[in-house]
């Protein structure tokens, strides 16, 4: 598949990679031997993700080029894509155990009919993860427009909408953070709570808590049942590649090539002003611009 911007697929690096990758592996304790739905599931990553811990995902997309190319691509038992709507799910009532849906509902201006299909669809227990994009911060303060989004919402307007259909909800944000991480080579680490924090600010201090301000997206945990304590989706995402830092290396030096030619390219300027044929070019268009003037006046 081609990248348009729409949808993302496993072959842009970068931002657009941690964002996307992180958001469901980060659902995968979720995902557990249960039924998964993964609605507007693209080019069907998420959902073959999803699928090496569920019992069993149906990855939902309206384009039939992303189900063409997802069902040929992620062949597995507990795995199927099907064609379909986010306001009118192919799926039988209450058969769901978790429902994915990521970056979805922005997409469309059917958010009160999508939550309706997802309340049909979910079974007494079940719960949905969902994300939007943080509207304040991407249109209001960076002026960002994607022609992709339909319908952005701001935190209180998702917030009120999902309350109209669950009791239990639990929001998270996320967000791409430049940081520098210390940690024991010799062991691992398994918990985030002994993380202390470092923020830049004018007075350096540390910290055991830390509070994301302006998350570029927003995720939120929904369920009529009380949601299990050690079910959590707080955790880092981690690029051992460093993909991203060698793009900025990549495109750094690209910055410094053009400005050595530009450099270059300004000396060599110097040096032609400063040599006899420069002098004549000055003197000639010093001469033209008397005779045009002289020019002028004879009329």
């Amino acid at each position: 598949m081609k990248f348009t911007g729409e949808r993302y697929i496993p072959s842009e690096n970068g931002i657009i990679c941690y964002e996307h990758l992180h958001r469901y592996l980060c659902c995968l304790n979720f995902a557990s031997e249960k039924k998964v739905l993964d609605i507007a599931c693209g080019e069907g990553y998420g959902s073959a993700i999803l699928s090496r811990f569920a019992k069993s995902v149906i990855g939902v997309d309206i384009s039939t080029e992303c189900i063409a190319h997802a069902q040929q691509k992620y062949c597995q038992e507990n795995l199927k894509f099907v064609l379909g709507s986010c306001d009118k799910i192919p799926v039988e009532s209450q058969s769901i155990d978790l429902i994915i849906s990521f970056e979805t509902i922005e997409h469309h201006s059917q958010h009160i009919e999508m939550i309706s299909e997802i309340k049909r669809v979910l079974n007494n227990d079940g719960i949905l993860i969902i994300s939007s994009p943080n509207r304040l911060l991407h249109f209001d303060l960076h002026k960002d427009i994607n022609h992709f989004h339909v319908k952005e919402l701001y935190y209180y307007e998702l917030n009120n909408l999902l309350k109209e259909y669950f009791e239990n909800i639990c929001f998270y944000g996320q967000k791409i953070i430049a940081s520098s991480l210390v940690m024991p080579i010799e062991e691992e680490i398994n918990s985030y709570k002994n993380m202390i924090f470092y923020p830049q600010e004018k007075h350096l201090t540390s910290r055991t808590s830390y509070k994301m301000d302006n998350p570029a997206f927003y995720l939120a945990i929904c369920s009529n049942k009380p949601i299990k304590t050690n079910f959590d989706l707080t955790s880092m995402y981690i690029d051992s590649q460093e993909n991203l830092y060698q793009e900025i290396k990549d495109m750094q030096k690209i910055i410094n090539q053009i400005q050595e030619e530009k450099a270059n390219i300004l000396e060599e300027l110097e040096a032609i002003q400063l040599s006899n044929f420069g002098k004549l070019r000055r003197f000639w268009l010093q001469l033209k611009s008397l005779l045009r003037i002289n020019h002028k006046f004879n009329y």
